[in-house]
């Protein structure tokens, strides 16, 4: 008694015997519980045809014919001709590769549950649109797949599992079989592709765009060309190919077409037929046409001398809370804040590693490394170079079996690009344990938050009242005690060089470790107990850079460009802590700090540093306040031939001719940023101190 149900267990364990003889009848007939696929799709359908299941199901379909029932006579009589299509697929596509019998029931669970049968009324038409994970088939006259660009079909879907690739190699090394969440993962996909290619009964058709949002070429998926090779066809030869191109086949990517579209029509070049169309449909859309008409007057209204826009001040109106890189993007171009955070389009995701997903390899390999070394009780300070490398190429290979789902094994020219990033990778991981037998400061944390962590956020207050929250996340903490003081160090990892001076800090560029080191000292008595002094903040370069062969010493050279550019406090402790070669006249080999200049460079006393800081949080509520008030001017910043716009991804969108010299934010010349430090201390430009 289960409840308040009685169950016939002596039926039921009948019932389980036969269910386990069955069971070990398909075991038996396939050869074993890891089988090919064609073994397994024969024992089981030579089970059914034994158990004479076809036969089962057309007297179940009479019966319900006789009982009035036709629908659901159709419908079964369709059951039989399903499991075999399902069968003869799975025995079709994975063919001898060998899977255990916990992979096949996935995938024939897969299989099964995109079956879908149904009767539609007579004279009525239907179109299904549906991701090809996640459509049900049945019945289909023609099937149409959009889109299909390079990697979008060949790319297996995203499904996280317990065990890593590593994990199951040192695993299977013991004698543990774990099936690869990888391999069910292509089955799966290869499964499904052969589904929808074959689904159609009278025409697939298969479309890819020529072009992306920029106007360069974008390469088809390669598994149509290998399907245009069985065909013995070319793409221009196949069967009711046509020559118009979609321009976007989703809302969100609309936006970003419309931005390009309105700008070309700005620059005088009128719209076409299918433009309008597109434009008319998004317009008349109760769900787009808010924010399509935003961007619209956005692109079409007159010129405002003061650039505010009250509908984009809206967009960030409930945005309590903010990182330090978008308020270096707003300092970069009012504009370009606008589209990265509020319009929020997204971009053409192209087959490959571009220079944002090579930083992101980058970083998560520094966070595995330091955490492999925190793990192993790896001291880096007394490690030699080979143990630190070997470490790091352990993190860095099996980072690269599973980036993006193996997408740096792909091609050869992708694993060269792997190679490449796991060269960087055991290159930074020297240049760390260098700067831990040279100084003082050791490893605290990686990736340390600040506003969702355990470090409070701090709060900036604007003018009326208003509260921001800063939050955001720090890279790398390092920590030097010395009696009751605590000194921090930030490290910041960047895939290029970067310049973090107080001069670029004061014109509101490259603030980011500034107000990490504000954020950190507000919050740091409560996270720590105790006050905290900031000793400095560096620029971790993660690059490869070029050395000259002719160089006398090219290690030397090497070691000089891969230097961390930053700051540090002038203090006899900190100096010494960060590295101890440093003495007075000279400079170091691991830091951009020079003590042997007429003026020490790289480092800064107190005050300067509390001037510094004081600036860009001053310049932080003045552009949180521009922000809100919509505040979206296309004006980016110059200086000499290096211009903001270099590094902006919208730069073909916003209209903006960089041969002019007017709309740009001409920065702070050096006389300026200095008076302006000066007013920060209290010191009047003649030398002497206010009050």
């Amino acid at each position: 008694v289960k409840g308040q149900d009685r169950f016939d267990l002596p039926a039921l364990n009948e019932c389980r015997e036969a269910v386990h003889d069955l069971a070990q009848a398909v075991l038996k007939a396939a050869g074993g519980r890891k089988a090919p696929a064609r073994k397994w799709a024969e024992a089981l359908f030579a089970l059914l045809e034994g158990m004479h299941f076809d036969t089962l199901l057309d007297e179940q379909a009479a019966n319900l014919r006789e009982a009035g029932l036709i629908e659901e006579s159709a419908v079964t009589g369709h059951v039989w001709n399903s499991i075999v299509e399902v069968l003869d697929q799975l025995s079709e596509i994975l063919a001898d590769d060998k899977l255990p019998v916990e992979e096949l029931a996935a995938i024939l669970r897969s299989g099964f549950e995109a079956i879908e049968i149904g009767i539609l009324p007579t004279g009525v038409d239907q179109v299904q649109v549906g991701s090809i994970g996640r459509s049900k088939y049945s019945g289909l006259q023609y099937m149409f797949i959009l889109g299909a660009a390079g990697g979008s079909l060949s790319q297996s879907p995203e499904v996280k599992g317990p065990f890593t690739a590593r994990d199951i190699d040192e695993l299977a090394a013991l004698g543990l079989e774990v099936s690869r969440d990888s391999d069910l993962r292509d089955a799966q996909r290869r499964f499904a592709v052969y589904q929808a290619v074959t689904k159609g009964a009278r025409g697939l058709y298969v479309s890819w765009p020529q072009l992306d949002a920029a106007g360069a070429e974008v390469e088809r998926d390669r598994l149509l060309d290998r399907m245009l090779t069985l065909l013995e066809t070319k793409a221009d030869e196949v069967p009711g190919a046509s020559a118009v191109i979609a321009e976007s086949a989703d809302a969100e990517g609309f936006y970003h077409h419309l931005s390009a579209m309105l700008a070309e029509h700005c620059a005088g070049q009128a719209l076409s037929a299918a433009q309008r169309a597109n434009l008319q449909w998004h317009l008349a859309d109760p769900r787009h046409r808010e924010h399509t008409g935003r961007v619209l007057k956005l692109f079409l209204q007159e010129e405002r001398e003061d650039d505010e826009l009250p509908e984009a001040g809206a967009l960030f109106a409930d945005h309590n809370r903010i990182s330090p890189s978008e308020l270096e993007t707003y300092a970069d171009c009012p504009f370009q804040h606008l589209v990265t955070y509020g319009l929020r389009p997204v971009a053409w995701r192209e087959y490959g590693v571009p220079h944002t997903d090579a930083g992101n390899f980058l970083h998560l390999a520094m966070e595995r490394f330091g955490r492999r070394a925190q793990a192993l009780r790896l001291d880096l300070a007394t490690a030699t170079e080979e143990d630190v490398r070997a470490a790091m190429a352990v993190e860095a290979q099996a980072l690269t079996e599973e980036f993006e789902y193996g997408l740096l094994t792909d091609s050869a020219r992708l694993k060269w690009t792997g190679g490449n990033l796991r060269e960087i990778c055991e290159l930074a991981a020297d240049t760390y344990r260098r700067q831990m037998v040279q100084g003082q400061f050791r490893p605290f944390g990686q990736e340390v938050r600040f506003g969702r962590g355990l470090i409070p956020a701090t709060p900036l207050v604007l003018p009326g009242g208003t509260t921001v929250y800063l939050e955001g996340r720090v890279d790398r903490l390092d920590l030097f005690n010395q009696g009751d003081r605590e000194f921090f160090r930030i490290i910041d990892y960047k895939s290029s060089s970067r310049d973090i001076s107080p001069e670029e800090a004061v014109n509101g560029l490259e603030v980011q470790t500034w107000l990490y080191t504000y954020a950190l000292r507000a919050g740091w008595e409560r996270f720590r107990g105790h006050p905290g002094v900031a000793a400095g903040a560096y620029i971790f370069p993660l690059t490869n850079p070029w050395v000259d062969e002719d160089a006398d010493d090219m290690d030397r050279e090497l070691r000089r460009k891969l230097r961390l550019s930053g700051w540090c406090l002038e203090d006899g402790l900190v100096l010494p802590a960060m590295d101890r070669d440093l003495a007075e006249g000279s400079k170091s080999a691991l830091f951009n700090i020079n003590l042997g200049a007429r003026q020490n460079r790289g480092v800064l006393p107190p005050e300067d540093a509390d001037a510094v800081l004081g600036v860009v949080v001053d310049n932080a509520r003045q552009s949180l306040a521009e922000i809100r008030r919509g505040r979206v001017g296309v004006h980016p910043w110059r200086r000499g031939k290096e211009i903001a716009c270099s590094r902006c991804e919208y730069r073909a969108v916003c209209r903006f001719d960089v041969r002019q010299r007017k709309p740009y934010r001409q920065l702070l010349s050096d006389r300026e940023v200095a008076k302006k430090l000066n007013e920060a201390k209290g010191v009047k430009n003649d030398g002497n101190v206010d009050g």
